[in-house]
């Protein structure tokens, strides 16, 4: 009898020294995280100016971030995204011409997060966001999309946990005018962690 009285008396010190260790650990939503993410880009370009014979608009893109959760709702966050190739060929006249170019961005913005259940959750940003286009152009200044713009940005996703420190994401971010004459946004699925 004293055996089991034993037993359950040591169960029970066990079991609230583990409920101590967990209260004294950070919040899993809170601090700092760092992500990874891929996915397809969608440029929108202004008009050419002509008829457009072959128009790629879509590229693959990447996006690397890091941020800082001040609380389980909001945070900042700053990043970079590559956001792939774009091409387009355009007649004038008789002849036909071809620009092409690639666009990145850096961004700054604040975020907030909205749980909807243990593991899941939606977040969004709002900043600001510093593109650039570099490439080859052939069309008129008012059309020529090789350029560097600031302009503000939006995202939003969901995120699913697959444990207290890493979670899986699914974003769109939209970060406005990278030129003058391009626009540019981006889907991605990737990892995060947060420490």
């Amino acid at each position: 009898m004293h055996k089991h009285i034993a037993a359950v008396c040591l169960a029970g010190l066990a079991l609230a020294g583990t409920s101590m260790a967990q209260a004294a650990e950070p919040a899993p939503h809170t601090g700092f995280y760092v992500g990874g993410a891929v996915g397809g880009s969608r440029y929108s370009l202004a008009d050419a100016g002509g008829p457009v014979v072959n128009k790629d608009s879509t590229g693959t893109g990447l996006k690397l971030y890091g941020g800082w959760r001040f609380n389980e709702h909001f945070g900042v966050e700053g990043g970079y995204a590559r956001l792939g190739k774009f091409s387009e060929r355009v007649r004038l006249g008789s002849t036909e011409v071809e620009q092409r170019g690639n666009g990145r961005v850096f961004y700054g913005a604040v975020t907030g997060r909205y749980p909807l259940s243990e593991s899941f959750a939606l977040n969004g940003r709002a900043g600001v966001a510093f593109g650039r286009v570099s490439g080859t152009n052939a069309l008129s200044a008012g059309a020529n999309p090789i350029g560097s713009k600031r302009d503000l940005m939006v995202g939003l996703g969901v995120e699913y946990s697959l444990s207290r420190n890493l979670a899986v994401t699914a974003d769109y971010d939209h970060f406005g005018k990278l030129s003058r004459n391009a626009k540019g946004g981006l889907w991605t699925v990737g990892l995060r962690a947060s420490f």
